[in-house]
């Protein structure tokens, strides 16, 4: 339940920072780190690229204690 959870709210996260046009989580200096042949070859600017992507993710949530945390 938890994961589904996260995974709404961080598809709801990326959909407004795609709509904003904004890249605060810095995935554009990674396609440019990792993927600088594609990168360079791209002939508009980043925030265009970045709003018509489609990004994937998955969340794994792992409980390790219940209780009281102080």
């Amino acid at each position: 339940m938890i994961e589904n959870e996260i995974n709404k709210l961080m598809a709801a996260l990326i959909k407004k920072l795609q709509r904003h046009q904004v890249d605060p989580i810095g995935l554009g200096l990674y396609v440019r780190a990792y993927h600088y042949n594609k990168w360079k070859a791209m002939n508009k600017p980043w925030p265009e690229i970045f709003a018509k992507s489609s990004i994937r993710f998955q969340s794994q949530v792992e409980i390790k204690n219940i209780g009281v945390i102080k």
